[in-house]
């Protein structure tokens, strides 16, 4: 594995590339919502940083199971989405969309990991961490740069590990439990989805609350014209298309205000528009 490990997976930045550059390598539009300006920049290189899913065994060596276990579901999950396309070419004509039970097991880890791996929640899970060490005595100081010292990076990433696997609270079945809803954008429609740094929208029409009520909407956009999201009780799949532009901007605004830091889009001038008032 190497050095660079991405929050958000390289695979999925690939979906969001602005296709009209004239560069062979397809850049992101990106806007930095902290320092309110625009950016261009390639997904080989964007919210990667060293080593943040790689365990410390000594100074020398780094344990990377982590990675790798998170590159595996990557793998599957590019090739869930193109399976998803193939088969959404094939029901152009139809109400119906099939997705393999196995395919929507994919996209639920994969949506599971990505809530979790986002900067803010690992830094939520330290600053936890930290807190109860002191307060139990067992200190364990973040470095002289305020970042986590390597004992506090491991105990992190184990919770990380272990959070959602266990049978009382199984995120997994919590999403398998749900319908999962794919909404279509039209391909000559001229508009899409934009994503984010933190991509995963989690809403709930009565406030805010967790994954596993009823009620809960859990949402990715997959492509500039697909989305995911796993929605009440149910075991179907609703193919739903959306024609409204009005519905994709509202889509597009929810996302941009659920970026920690960077919003991104295939079209700068489309990004313009939305972090205009961000």
């Amino acid at each position: 594995m190497g050095q660079d490990q991405h929050i958000v997976p390289q695979i999925y930045l690939n979906n969001f590339v602005d296709n009209t550059s004239p560069f062979p390598t397809k850049p992101l539009n990106i806007f930095d919502k902290l320092e309110q300006k625009f950016l261009k920049r390639a997904p080989i290189n964007f919210l990667a940083l060293n080593h943040i899913y790689s365990f410390t065994i000594d100074s020398e060596k780094k344990d990377n199971s982590l990675e790798k276990y998170l590159s595996k579901i990557e793998t599957k999950f590019s090739g869930a989405v193109r399976r998803l396309i193939t088969n959404i070419d094939k029901s152009k004509n139809s109400a119906t969309l099939y997705i393999d039970i196995e395919d929507k097991k994919i996209f639920a880890y994969f949506l599971i990991w990505q809530i979790k791996r986002t900067i803010l929640f690992l830094n939520t899970i330290e600053n936890g961490l930290d807190e109860e060490f002191h307060k139990n005595g067992l200190g364990i100081p973040k470095l002289p740069d305020g970042k986590p010292s390597p004992e506090l990076r491991n105990y992190t990433l184990y919770v990380l590990s272990e959070l959602g696997e266990n049978t009382q609270m199984n995120f997994l079945d919590i999403f398998m439990k749900k319908n999962l809803i794919v909404t279509i954008i039209p391909e000559n429609f001229g508009t899409g989805f934009i994503t984010s740094d933190n991509p995963v929208l989690i809403s709930n029409q009565y406030g805010k609350g967790g994954i596993a009520l009823e009620d809960t909407q859990i949402s990715i956009p997959l492509t500039p014209k697909i989305g995911i999201s796993f929605f009440k009780t149910g075991k179907s799949i609703i193919k739903f298309n959306q024609i409204k532009k009005d519905e994709i901007r509202k889509s597009n605004i929810s996302l941009a205000k659920n970026a920690h830091k960077y919003i991104i889009s295939p079209s700068e001038e489309q990004l313009k528009r939305i972090c205009k008032n961000i």
